[in-house]
């Protein structure tokens, strides 16, 4: 008896690990279908460290979130005029999601430019079509602006 009674709990839990939300399922398989060979990238919604500096010298109106941890943003700081500072783990909550401009380009960040690809992913399958993350983060727009980069107030 208690071999059969081990036998059942151990096929109930393997049922629960192969168990998974298949409406949540069949959104992302709906979502992801773009995801495929030459359209990764712009799929991705990814935009060059150096499409961004262009952006900022032509002055287009465009908003940065900076999904780094409140740690990292205190190390090194974006001091873009049109920046906020939202940690990845607090971007989903409802006053945060409100924070963010419908209206213009939004481009997200973090330290490589994972996390922030993640959450443009998550955000622009949520329904806004306005955001895309930099490639490669600050680190990338680090490396593209050199000593001779400069932004000029006027």
């Amino acid at each position: 008896m208690k071999v059969f009674l081990a036998i059942m709990l151990a096929l109930s839990m393997c049922g629960q690990a192969f168990a998974y939300d298949k409406t949540l399922a069949a959104s992302y398989e709906s979502y992801f279908a773009a995801f495929d060979g030459h359209n990764i990238p712009k799929a991705l919604r990814q935009v060059p460290a150096a499409k961004i500096i262009e952006m900022i010298r032509a002055k287009e109106d465009f908003v940065i979130i900076d999904v780094r941890t409140r740690d990292e943003q205190s190390v090194v700081a974006i001091n873009y005029m049109n920046t906020l500072h939202i940690p990845m783990n607090e971007i989903f909550r409802e006053k945060n999601l409100a924070r963010i401009p419908k209206d213009r380009k939004v481009i997200l960040t973090c330290k490589s430019g994972l996390r922030c690809t993640i959450i443009t992913l998550a955000l622009h399958h949520a329904g806004f079509d306005n955001v895309y993350a930099m490639q490669g983060g600050i680190a990338e727009l680090h490396r593209s602006i050199g000593a001779t980069t400069r932004f000029r107030a006027n």
